[in-house]
């Protein structure tokens, strides 16, 4: 699902361009088959009795209080479902924090989200039962999308005194105090929520039970980008690594030469900084902390020599990558890894991840028929492709 689908009627130019770090949006749909295949409650019952779950993977909340691990688990730290059912029957919310590690439908949607936005997701689903509250009055530190599944809420949002939060500035860190109530709304199945960090808010399930889906969107700040670029700085510059003048902290101390100094470091700031090495730096780190997309892999490799020059193969989806070129070849970095190809396999290459399907017969290049084949099963072997047999069309 890409974002256009998720906030539809909206475009994303409008989203980005009104709301985005800016304020919230409704949107009410009457449509209740929206998110019909992301999630289900049968998703949140096998979650719960049939994948291991542990704490703190799962959490109950009841407004008042966070309950203890010991109210439901066992020794081990496993969950105990007889236990986390039975308070949830006394109106205890249940709370599954990132769930795109175990279901596949939640991962392919954060995938697809950052591999269009560059902004790392995350799932938590928050089943509520009726007429209760999850968490009190809060704001987050990061963006969020809310999806709702199943039931409905009732949502307040209140003026804030905090505009887009960092993230270590919780919202009972320095204890601020939440403005006027600014919107109320009901959220039915198929409505969305979005909300910029920092904005309060609070919800309470109706008459029915309540499942809905938090995406937060962990997005990389420009002061992040800043305390990185100056980290490489002062790394490699001694003169930001020097002590702060002997006997700053004395009565009569010069503070005016002091500033004066600092003035010069500042002055001298931005040529020291590497914009460029520092981006790549961030871009490096997205991709490697996506998790391979490998459903299928251990057939694939079973029948890795069958791959022929008939063969298909077929990029997996919601694929993040980028090629850097380097004395010894071209550099991919995907997933958790980094591999090295030789430079002949470049043209090869652009065309393979450029398209969803490739046969094999078509690859272009400078590679012969053997280095094709060697390219196509090297591929499947690191998981970034997938091969299949050839239709009757394309064998004939």
């Amino acid at each position: 699902m890409k974002l256009a689908e998720l906030i539809q009627p909206l475009t994303t130019q409008e989203f980005f361009s009104s709301y985005w770090e800016k304020k919230h949006l409704v949107l009410s749909r009457q449509s209740p088959d929206t998110y019909r295949e992301l999630l289900s409650l049968d998703d949140i019952d096998r979650a719960l009795t049939e994948m291991g779950s542990r704490y703190p993977d799962i959490t109950l909340a009841t407004g008042e209080k966070i309950p203890s691990a010991a109210e439901f688990t066992f020794a081990d730290g496993s969950i105990d479902p007889v236990a986390v059912f039975r308070m949830f029957s006394k109106g205890t919310s249940i709370v599954l924090s990132n769930m795109q590690r175990k279901l596949s439908k939640l991962t392919a949607l954060c995938r697809s989200l950052t591999a269009e936005t560059s902004i790392p997701f995350q799932t938590n689903l928050y089943l509520t039962p009726p007429r209760s509250q999850g968490f009190r009055l809060h704001y987050d530190t990061h963006d969020v999308f809310i999806l709702q599944i199943a039931g409905s809420k009732n949502w307040r949002i209140y003026d804030s005194p905090v505009e887009l939060p960092a993230r270590g500035r919780g919202y009972g860190t320095y204890k601020e105090t939440p403005g006027a109530l600014s919107d109320k709304f009901v959220l039915q199945q198929g409505d969305l929520l979005y909300m910029p960090r920092g904005l309060y808010h609070e919800a309470i399930s109706d008459e029915s039970t309540s499942l809905h889906i938090t995406l937060g969107a962990n997005s990389v700040t420009w002061s992040d980008f800043l305390f990185e670029a100056m980290a490489t700085a002062c790394l490699k510059d001694v003169s930001f690594r020097r002590s702060l003048p002997i006997g700053f902290a004395n009565p009569g101390f010069d503070v005016s030469q002091a500033k004066n100094e600092f003035r010069k470091l500042l002055d001298a700031l931005p040529d020291k900084i590497d914009f460029e090495s520092t981006l790549n730096g961030f871009a490096n780190e997205l991709i490697r902390n996506q998790g391979p997309e490998t459903r299928d892999q251990l057939f694939n490799v079973i029948e890795i020599d069958r791959i022929g020059t008939g063969s298909i193969i077929r990029k997996r989806p919601n694929l993040i990558f980028r090629f850097d070129n380097t004395a010894d070849g071209i550099n991919l970095t995907c997933s958790n890894n980094e591999i090295l190809f030789p430079e002949l396999t470049r043209e090869s290459l652009d065309y393979i991840f450029s398209h969803d399907t490739v046969q094999v017969s078509q690859i272009p290049g400078p590679l012969d028929t053997e280095g094709k084949l060697t390219l196509a099963k090297r591929l499947v072997l690191e998981g970034l492709v997938t091969a299949h047999a050839p239709s009757p069309s394309s064998a004939s």
